[in-house]
């Protein structure tokens, strides 16, 4: 399949050329499937590559930059590389909050690509934090009782138990009842009354 997405865009570049936004769009494609692949230098060295073309001629604030900046922040989690997946991720996460706002879904999905590159890299402090605001978030934005509201509470709590903070797990049960009580729903069978 690749070698298909090879040739289209070598054609693309030639005919349309380097910046045409088709020719943005194959090179995007086959990088995805690069790391799809497991061909992970491949594929950083092309969204790489691709977010230089972004830059300079979309700029910084456009989705089509956003969504490259994450998938190379994914990319650089997959080939280990912690330290230059965290920093992409804030650089994109930031700039998706300015240019698409708080309540724009793929705000919710790039702290969560945060998270859990802050988990890998063992960041309990910022992953912590991280997590909270994904908890705050995902209630404001979705709702209470959210499937991706009570996955958040979920991994919240297993953060705060993991670190013993009974303290802290009381304070989150007070703040999300609903949310806890969808979750305890959730993970127990059903009771013998």
């Amino acid at each position: 399949r690749n070698g298909v997405q090879f040739k289209v865009l070598a054609v693309s570049q030639r005919v349309r050329g380097e910046e045409h936004p088709d020719t943005l769009v194959s090179m995007g494609n086959l990088a995805l499937t690069l790391s799809g692949m497991g061909h992970f230098s491949a594929a950083r060295a092309m969204q790489e590559q691709l977010l230089a073309i972004h830059l300079r001629v979309l700029g910084e604030a456009h989705p089509d930059t956003l969504s490259n900046m994450s998938n190379l922040g994914l990319t650089q989690v997959a080939m280990g590389d912690h330290v230059a997946a965290r920093d992409t991720q804030t650089h994109e996460l930031d700039l998706s909050h300015l240019v698409l706002g708080e309540k724009h879904p793929h705000i919710l999905t790039s702290m969560n690509n945060l998270a859990a590159t802050l988990r890998a890299m063992g960041d309990l402090p910022a992953l912590r934090a991280m997590q909270g605001q994904v908890l705050a978030l995902s209630h404001r934005t979705l709702g209470p009782e959210h499937p991706n509201t009570v996955s958040a509470l979920g991994n919240l709590l297993l953060l705060l138990d993991e670190a013993k903070d009974e303290v802290s797990i009381e304070a989150t049960a007070m703040l999300y009842p609903a949310t806890l009580a969808k979750f305890v729903a959730e993970h127990t069978g059903p009771t013998d009354e």
